[in-house]
């Protein structure tokens, strides 16, 4: 799943050099490094207070905690960007990034529910679910055709990759509840 999370996280990257120009790859690239700050952050936090998670174990009620704890981090922290988000990238990055302060509102959220399909998907690897690999890759296919035919500024790339992150989302989600309705 590392490998998966990686290539999913740093696919919009590849994207923006594809779609945008150089000004405009470069200013999305920021903006896309610093709303995933939240997803290693809370990844991390995660598989610290709870390393049956890392290790697959079934366990539901650690599954629904450590969900409902990046769920609630990234309410929050989105949450402080609404208010502050144009002061925090002033201050770190300087005036000339103001402008990413909507896109990273809208990455925040997309790159929370990746992590939260990352811990689905360590849940599915640890116990030998291999079975839904196919449907990734048909789902990260189908995107990726739709992607050649609607982007073309920062703010679309933004969308796509929330729409995508939820799709992806909501995929792991049935998956799990098929697996576990089953046993």
């Amino acid at each position: 799943t590392s490998v998966i999370l990686v290539f999913i996280t740093n696919i919009d990257v590849f994207l923006s050099r594809v779609f945008l120009d150089e000004y405009n790859s470069g200013l999305y690239i920021v903006g896309s490094s610093f709303s995933k700050i939240p997803l290693f952050l809370t990844l991390t936090l995660v598989y610290v207070l709870f390393p049956e998670l890392k290790k697959g174990e079934k366990n539901s009620i650690i599954l629904l905690i450590s969900l409902s704890f990046v769920f609630f981090s990234s309410l929050i922290i989105s949450m402080i960007f609404l208010f502050y988000g144009e002061i925090i990238l002033g201050f770190i990055y300087g005036d000339k990034y103001l402008s990413l302060n909507h896109s990273v509102l809208i990455l925040i959220p997309a790159f929370s529910l990746l992590n939260m399909s990352n811990m689905l998907m360590m849940q599915f690897i640890k116990n030998n679910y291999f079975e839904h690999i196919f449907g990734f890759v048909l789902l990260t296919i189908i995107f990726g055709i739709i992607s050649f035919v609607f982007l073309n500024n920062i703010t679309q790339l933004s969308f796509f990759v929330l729409i995508y992150t939820l799709f992806f989302f909501l995929f792991n989600i049935l998956i799990y509840l098929t697996k576990n309705y089953k046993s």
